[in-house]
C-alpha cells in the first residue's frame, strides 16, 4: 500500500509538468509564428518599397534622356538624340519616344542624303508617250544587280566610305536579296572606317553614330572599341569646359594619361590646369594654383612653354610660402634666467660675484 501511495503523487506531478510543458511549447509556437509573419511582411514591404524606388529612378532617367533628346534635336544632334531615344524606346519608354525616334532616323537620312542642285530647265515640248514596255526579266533584274553591285566594289576598293554609306542601303533597297551578306559586309566595313575617321575630328558624334550603326551589324574590333571609350570620355569632359574646372580636369588627365594624341588630350588639359590656376590665383588660393601651375609645367609637349606659365609658376609658389606661417623655435630657459643671459642679481653669466 506504501508502495502504490507514493507511485500516484509522483504520477500526478508528471502529468502536471508534461501539461505545462506543452502549454509552453504551444504558446512558443504561437509567438514564433506571430513574430516571423511579421518579420515576413517588413521583408516584403522592403522588397515592394525597393522595387517602387527602382521603378520611380528609372522612369526619372527616362524621362532625362527624353528631354535632352529633345534639346539634341533642336540643337540638330539628331545622331546623338537618336542613340538616347534607342535607350529609351529599348527600356519601355512610351509612343512620344518612338516617334521622336522615327522623326531623328528621318533627319539622319535627309543629311546623309546629298541634295542635288537646283537647275532651272526650260518647258519640255509635248512628245506622245513611248508604249508601255513589261516588267524586267529575271536575267535583266540580274544583270542590272550584278553591275550595280559591281559600282559598289569599285566605290569601296577607293576606300570612299560616306559615298559607300548612301550607296550600299540604296542598292539593297532595288535588290533586297542579291548578296545579301556581301552588302551587309560592304555597309559594315564603310561604318566602322568611316567612324573611325570622324572620331578625330569634330564631328566626334556623328562618328559615334556611325560605329554604333556598324554594332548592329557585327562585333566592333577591340582597338575599335577603346576607340570608342576615348571618345565617351571626351564627350563627358568637355561639357565641363570653363563650367566645373574640377570635373574636367579629372576627365583630361584620363585622356592624357591613356591616349595624349587624342583630340589634343594633353593640350586641352593643360589648358584647363592653367586656367583653373588661373583662377584660384585670383581668389589668392595660393598653393593649390601654384600646384596646377607645376602640373601644367610638367605635361608632355613638343613645343615651348606657354608665354609666362614660369613666372606664374614662381609667383604662386612664392605666395604659397608667404602665407604658410613658418614655425618658430622656442627659447629654452634655465633656472637662472635665460640662458647666455643676465643671472639673478644682474649680473652677467660667468663673472664673479663680488661680496
Amino acid at each position: 500500500m506504501s508502495d502504490v501511495s507514493q507511485t500516484q503523487p509522483q504520477t500526478g506531478a508528471g502529468r502536471t509538468v508534461l501539461r505545462g510543458l506543452g502549454i509552453f511549447l504551444i504558446v512558443l509556437a504561437v509567438l514564433l509564428l506571430f513574430y516571423g509573419g511579421i518579420a515576413y511582411w517588413g521583408w516584403q514591404s522592403g522588397q515592394d518599397l525597393r522595387r517602387e524606388q527602382a521603378m520611380a529612378s528609372q522612369t526619372a532617367e527616362l524621362d532625362k534622356q527624353l528631354a535632352l533628346a529633345k534639346v539634341d534635336m533642336d540643337a540638330g544632334n539628331y545622331e546623338l538624340a537618336l542613340l538616347r531615344l534607342e535607350w529609351v524606346v529599348g527600356h519601355g519608354g512610351g509612343s512620344e519616344a518612338a516617334e521622336l525616334q522615327a522623326e531623328a532616323q528621318h533627319q539622319i537620312a535627309l543629311l546623309l542624303t546629298p541634295s542635288p542642285t537646283p537647275t532651272i530647265t526650260p518647258i519640255p515640248t509635248a512628245t506622245p508617250l513611248p508604249a508601255p514596255t513589261a516588267d524586267l526579266t529575271e536575267e535583266q533584274e540580274q544583270a542590272a544587280a550584278a553591275e550595280a553591285f559591281a559600282d559598289l566594289e569599285d566605290i569601296m576598293a577607293d576606300y570612299k566610305w560616306e559615298e559607300a554609306i548612301t550607296a550600299v542601303p540604296a542598292f539593297q533597297l532595288r535588290f533586297p536579296s542579291y548578296r545579301r551578306p556581301d552588302t551587309d559586309k560592304m555597309l559594315y566595313d564603310a561604318y566602322l572606317e568611316h567612324g573611325q575617321r570622324l572620331l578625330p575630328t569634330d564631328e566626334i558624334e556623328r562618328g559615334l553614330f556611325y560605329l554604333e550603326q556598324a554594332r548592329r551589324l557585327g562585333p566592333i574590333p577591340e582597338e575599335v572599341q577603346g576607340q570608342i571609350v576615348f571618345a565617351e570620355l571626351y564627350l563627358e569632359g568637355i561639357v565641363f569646359y570653363d563650367v566645373n574646372w574640377p570635373a574636367y580636369l579629372y576627365y583630361f588627365r584620363e585622356l592624357c594619361s591613356y591616349a595624349p594624341l587624342f583630340q589634343q588630350a594633353c593640350p586641352r588639359l593643360e589648358d584647363g590646369l592653367i586656367k583653373h590656376a588661373d583662377g584660384l590665383a585670383l581668389s589668392l588660393d595660393w598653393c593649390p594654383a601654384a600646384e596646377h601651375y607645376a602640373e601644367a609645367r610638367a605635361l608632355p609637349r613638343t613645343g615651348p612653354l606657354p608665354e609666362g606659365l614660369a613666372a606664374k609658376q614662381d609667383e604662386a609658389s612664392a605666395q604659397c610660402l608667404l602665407a604658410t606661417p613658418t614655425p618658430t623655435a622656442t627659447p629654452e630657459f634655465g633656472q637662472g634666467g635665460e640662458e647666455g643671459g643676465e643671472t639673478e642679481g644682474g649680473e652677467e653669466e660667468g663673472e664673479p660675484i663680488e661680496p
